[in-house]
């Protein structure tokens, strides 16, 4: 088991709750308006190698990559999420969410702290 990763990219607005995502065809538009601001997005399955294309077993979910690094509740979700796969899937929930960690790190240059606080 891996874990297959997309990254996106949106425009936000706050004050307004407005977001484009990199593939609407607006977003071109929006990413270079100054009142508003772009994100990553990291959308994480738990999958399975088959092929040419991995098979996605697990939706785990969508962290923000923000200055600091992920908010700490999407963080405490995602580990929460991949402690219930690994389980379902036979593997040691640990194991699973140290792996989480260090390719969360890797994407990230942050350190993933909840790791060891997700059950």
């Amino acid at each position: 088991m891996f874990f297959h990763i997309e990254e996106r990219r949106a425009w936000l607005r706050t004050h307004t709750h407005t977001i484009v995502l990199d593939r609407d065809p607006e977003f071109a538009r929006f990413s270079r308006e100054t009142n508003g601001r772009l994100q990553r997005m990291l959308r994480i399955w738990l999958a399975e190698p088959r092929g040419a294309r991995p098979h996605l077993k697990a939706y785990l979910g969508t962290v923000s990559c923000l200055a600091g690094g992920p908010p700490f509740q999407e963080l405490r979700r995602l580990f929460r999420l991949a402690s219930k796969a690994a389980i379902e899937a036979g593997e040691p929930a640990g194991a699973l969410r140290r792996r989480l960690a260090q390719t969360l790190r890797r994407y990230t240059g942050q350190p993933a702290g909840p790791a060891s606080h997700a059950g």
